[in-house]
């Protein structure tokens, strides 16, 4: 049984230096199922996306500490529903190191609060099959915490 570390743990919003989570995204790199799906992930190109969607005032970083070492990211997307005038929430790169995994419950609910915060409607965490063994824990994490599924998104290389 592993422990959950959640000493020393604290949440902050990243709004500049998204390098300090280059070592996250090398971390989920190692765990994901990419090669299942023939998607091709390059480190580099995660930290650009990050850096960029960083900028705006519809996205925000939120980062999971463990003392001076990032463990957790979830990065929140403010869009426009197609459906009405209401506006959505989307969560993506939903990361928390193996050794922290206590975090992820705690950057949910945070992220949950950013949408509150920020007008949205709904808000509506993306669980990924690239995340591999990661997905049915997230998924579990979700049901637990009263979410619904309430899309499926299939894939096909052309």
């Amino acid at each position: 049984m592993s422990c959950i570390k959640l000493v020393n743990m604290r949440i902050e919003y990243l709004k500049y230096d998204v390098e300090v989570l280059r070592t996250l995204a090398e971390s989920w790199l190692g765990e994901q199922a990419t090669q299942e799906y023939g998607v091709k992930v390059d480190v580099d190109v995660i930290m650009a996306k990050l850096a960029d969607a960083a900028k705006h005032d519809w996205t925000e970083l939120i980062i999971s500490w463990h003392g001076p070492i990032a463990v957790g990211v979830y990065a929140i997307f403010r869009a426009p529903s197609f459906f009405g005038e209401q506006q959505f929430a989307l969560g993506l790169y939903w990361y928390v190191m193996p050794e922290f995994a206590g975090h992820g419950l705690r950057l949910l609910r945070e992220a949950k609060k950013w949408a509150a915060a920020n007008g949205c409607s709904h808000f509506m965490p993306c669980v990924s099959m690239l995340a591999g063994r990661m997905y049915n824990d997230a998924a579990k994490i979700l049901k637990l915490d009263g979410y619904r599924k309430f899309e499926s998104v299939y894939v096909i290389e052309v």
